[in-house]
């Protein structure tokens, strides 16, 4: 499959994986603070760093019980101009997920590399559709969905013309069991589709980002907090799932590194494990002092550290043959020693 190329980087290939620093609506409502996140990531090592947008009487009835709090955790066009801003200045590429066409169509025109489609939209359709046909990059969190309507949305962001799509397995869980992330269905979703595939993570800890990472994941998709603690006092934000900002710099090192840790399934030697043979490596050597003449038997032989003369591989072609010098006990056997 080809890769996808989001503002210059390449997602799926052979690339390392993208390591995307979800700010989501942990900045608290904070601006300043939004800020501060986005400077984290980057210094983390995060190759992107995305929001989450959206106008809330756009997705959600008013008189849901939480309404309000989301409501809080909102971010205005102004705002996310700013924040645009300060992300190109800072040098880290910024997106988000659109929750509604015009909301859309305003992050298009902020410049915003791709598009994200969060799982509870999958099976929007008329959103997938107009997202689209901006013809930049869909990365589309497939959670909650089957795999009829994962199928429906990959027709409909392609009938639309966009063949820029990567999949994003998810078990949209908070926090994921850790049990049941079956991160297989990567493989079936890239094979399926014959589309780069990475992992949108809600579980605790890192082990299944670096799990999926060695699977072949293009991207690691992660909700990201300067601390876990504040879920306390924004229950409604997804800090409790988050990681930190240690925790965001060591998977961006192990994502920039699997690729390099994977290399080429040829089985070969580096250049240490070469000189280090001779070293490791045992030697067959006299386990008595050996006269000329006298037939190799087993008990003649010791094999040890270090190899010089034969090695022990050479054992067997070694037995019976007739000895032309003397060995002195504990010497290596050459091959000027066997008539």
């Amino acid at each position: 499959m080809r890769p996808v190329s989001i503002g210059g980087l390449a997602a799926g290939g052979d690339a390392a994986p993208l390591v995307i620093a979800e700010i989501g609506i942990n900045h608290n409502g904070d601006l300043e603070h939004a800020k501060r996140m986005i400077e984290s990531a980057h210094r983390a090592g995060a190759a992107m760093v995305k929001l989450q947008s959206f106008q809330p009487d756009s997705f959600m009835k008013s008189d849901l019980p939480y309404y309000d709090n989301i409501r809080r955790l909102s971010f205005s066009f102004e705002q996310h101009e700013e924040l645009f801003s300060f992300a190109k200045k800072s040098g880290i590429a910024l997106f988000s997920a659109a929750f509604d066409t015009a909301t859309a169509d305003f992050l298009d025109q902020m410049g915003a590399p791709a598009f994200k489609i969060a799982s509870m939209d999958c099976n929007n359709i008329p959103l997938l559709r107009h997202v689209a046909k901006k013809g930049k990059p869909v990365i589309l969190a497939t959670g909650m969905a089957g795999m009829d309507e994962v199928n429906a949305a990959v027709h409909a962001i392609r009938g639309a013309g966009n063949t820029q799509l990567v999949l994003l397995h998810c078990v949209s869980d908070y926090p994921a069991n850790i049990k049941q992330m079956n991160l297989n269905v990567m493989r079936t979703l890239a094979e399926r589709f014959d589309l780069p595939v990475g992992l949108s993570d809600h579980s605790e800890g890192l082990h299944a980002s670096f799990a999926a990472a060695a699977m072949g994941a293009a991207l690691i998709e992660r909700h990201f907090t300067m601390d876990r603690k504040m879920a306390k006092i924004f229950p409604f934000s997804d800090h409790a799932i988050s990681i930190e900002p240690a925790e965001l710099e060591e998977l961006a090192r192990y994502c920039r590194s699997i690729r390099a840790m994977q290399g080429s399934g040829e089985k070969s030697l580096t250049k240490n494990e070469a000189d280090n043979r001779n070293n490791f490596r045992r030697g067959l050597f006299a386990s008595r002092p050996l006269r000329a003449g006298e037939t190799v038997t087993p008990e003649m032989l010791i094999a040890l550290r270090p190899l010089r003369g034969l090695s022990v591989a050479e054992w067997d072609g070694v037995i019976g043959k007739k000895l032309a010098h003397n060995v002195n006990e504990r010497d290596p056997i050459t091959p000027a020693d066997l008539a």
